[in-house]
Parts: C-alpha cells; structure tokens; sequence
C-alpha cells in the first residue's frame, strides 16, 4: 500500500487557511446574522412593551393627580390641614 504523498507545510497552511475561511462564511456568518436579527426583534418588541407600560403607569398617574385635585377643590381647608400635617411630621422626622 502506497503511502500518502506529505505536502509541505505553506500548502497544509493555506489550505486549512481556505477551509476555515469557508466554514466562516457558510455557517458561523449566517448563525451570527441570524441571532443579531433575533436580538434587534427582542429589543424591539421589549421596547414596545416598555412604551405600552409607561403609557398605562402615566394615564394611572394623570387619574389620581385628577382625583386629588378634584378633592381639594371640594375640600380646600381639609387639605390644607392634611398639607400643614404632613408638613409637620416631615420637619419632625428630619430633625432628629
């Protein structure tokens, strides 16, 4: 049986050089396009969701300032009370 014919080591080099360049672009450069344009969708929808919440916390902020606007209008020396409190419990809190 024939032995196999050794090349010399710039043509292994080369050649294993070309093998890696074309396993690169024929599978590592597709599998990482495709996992970026996964990560951008996630990012997109995550940021999406992200709006939807906001918008949903500021309409339940808007309410509530809404609410306690229309109570101190109805009582305005309760509030003023409630206000002078808590005033009050805020300096003592702070100056110990």
């Amino acid at each position: 049986m024939p032995t196999p014919r050794r090349m010399d080591p710039e043509t292994e080099l080369a050649m294993l050089r070309a093998k890696v360049e074309t396993l690169m672009a024929e599978r590592v450069a597709p599998a990482v396009s495709a996992l970026a344009d996964e990560a951008e969708s996630l990012a997109r929808n995550a940021g999406s969701q992200l709006r939807h919440g906001v918008d949903q916390v500021s309409g339940q902020i808007r309410g509530g300032v809404d609410e306690v606007s229309d109570r101190v209008r109805d009582r305005p020396l309760a509030a003023m009370g409630l206000a002078m409190l808590a005033g009050a419990a805020i300096f003592a809190l702070l100056r110990r």
